[in-house]
């Protein structure tokens, strides 16, 4: 599950706007999909040519994007089988294409805010390997071992040593990040202890509910089953936080009650979410009032998460300041305090 290929985001985006473009234009899915098998890199044209093939030998197009395993997001297979049930799979490809476009502006907005701080991170990396060399061939002339750290990272060693715990500490964030986009199992108590942190915890579930009241409006515009459609839309979430609420709300929806009722006995949605869903569902315009309500939270998210990205990158500034003035300080300690104090002990 980690290592296999999954489709980049932009990807997908720009691959479900052409195909509801064509659809709705009146193209046939065949025509539409052997388009798209020569577009994108190889492996994702292998990928697309085996969908093509299996549309070609009479398959669904749900069918056909199922067997290429985990590539694509279940939200999209999910919604092209409902699609194709109902008859307007162009409808749902243009949908898709423009929540994919959304969550691609929110990362823009997270790694524009982030970019200046993980500079000023690498440089602040970059000038330590370089004073650890330093000090080492400072040493080798004078004879004199100078240790600005107090890790006994001096010279060549130190800084080979130093080159390989940064290295594995990378690696190590770079896994992370990964299993927390691939819903990696051991990821999700840090997913359920970030959701109930104090500032960042609401914005994190306001982003989840914000997916999951686009997906249910997608999914009860449609004849697909309210129970699946609920299911559907918490997993939309990707987030620990309401997904382990999923067998406790099927069983409550199971006996017949109203989306509204089954959320709200779980006692982890906001009133605010459960009464658009309540009125929607009395007047009968859930999926209006659900999508209207997505686009509220998503807009409410992206404000907080600015404001939220440009207070992180003002601690990592002082972060990384600190550690500068501390440096400073340690060499100025071990190259000059030191060895006068030494030479007066000596004279004494």
């Amino acid at each position: 599950m980690l290592v296999s290929p999954r489709i980049r985001i932009k990807l997908l985006a720009q691959l479900c706007q052409r195909l509801g473009t064509s659809l709705e234009a009146g193209i046939d899915a065949r025509r539409a999909w052997s388009g798209e098998a020569d577009k994108g890199p190889r492996g994702h044209r292998r990928l697309l040519s085996e969908i093509r093939d299996g549309i070609l030998a009479g398959e669904s197009m749900a069918d056909a994007i199922a067997r290429t395993g985990g590539y694509f997001p279940n939200l999209l297979q999910e919604m092209v089988d409902v699609g194709e049930q109902t008859g307007n799979v162009d409808q749902v490809l243009l949908r898709l294409a423009e929540h994919y476009e959304g969550e691609i502006k929110l990362r823009r907005t997270l790694l524009a805010g982030m970019a200046w701080p993980l500079l000023q991170l690498a440089g602040t990396i970059i000038i330590i390997g370089i004073v650890i060399l330093v000090m080492g061939w400072i040493g080798e002339s004078t004879g004199q071992t100078v240790d600005f750290l107090g890790l006994g990272l001096v010279g060549e060693r130190g800084f080979s040593i130093y080159v390989a715990f940064v290295g594995i500490v990378a690696l190590g964030v770079v896994f992370a990040v990964h299993s927390a986009s691939r819903g990696a199992l051991w990821i999700h108590p840090v997913q359920y202890a970030c959701a109930r942190l104090p500032v960042l915890g609401p914005v994190i579930r306001m982003l989840a509910l914000s997916r999951m009241a686009w997906t249910l409006s997608l999914t009860t515009n449609t004849e697909m089953e309210i129970q699946r459609a609920v299911e559907l839309s918490q997993k939309s979430t990707r987030n620990v936080f309401f997904t382990r609420q999923i067998p406790f709300v099927n069983s409550i929806l199971r006996q017949g009650e109203q989306i509204h009722v089954a959320l709200r006995k779980t006692e982890i949605y906001p009133a605010e979410f459960l009464n658009v869903i309540e009125n929607g569902e009395e007047s009968g315009r859930l999926s209006e009032s659900t999508e209207l309500l997505s686009r509220q939270y998503q807009e409410r998210a992206q404000s907080a998460l600015s404001i939220l990205v440009l207070l992180a990158g003002f601690a990592f500034w002082i972060v990384v300041a600190s550690l500068i003035i501390f440096l400073i300080f340690r060499i100025v300690i071990s190259s000059y305090l030191k060895p006068l104090q030494d030479a007066l002990e000596f004279l004494n």
